[in-house]
């Protein structure tokens, strides 16, 4: 789910949440990877028409989640921690 809200005429702020249910990790479905729910932010402006600034945070609450498992129930992927982007697009 992804909700944004254009709060000034060049100002975006959009986020929402991700959740993963339960899922098994292996091929005799005998393994369970637990469910997990992350929150994505952004802020974007347009600076002009052909320049857009976005600033992202992923997972900004810094949720602890595993992503997949090899099969065991000891070796498990652990997915990222929280994370901050900035990109600039320009069209030319």
């Amino acid at each position: 789910m992804w909700v944004g809200w254009k709060f000034l005429p060049d100002w975006t702020a959009s986020g929402g949440p991700r959740y993963v249910d339960r899922r098994y990790a292996d091929n005799a479905n005998t393994l369970k990877l637990p469910a997990y729910t992350t929150t994505n932010l952004a802020l974007q402006w347009q600076a002009t028409p052909d320049t857009l600034l976005t600033l992202r945070g992923f997972n900004v609450f810094d949720k602890h989640y595993f992503t997949t498992a090899y099969y065991t129930t000891s070796q498990w992927f652990v997915g990222e921690d929280r994370r901050v982007e900035l990109t600039l697009n320009h069209r030319f």
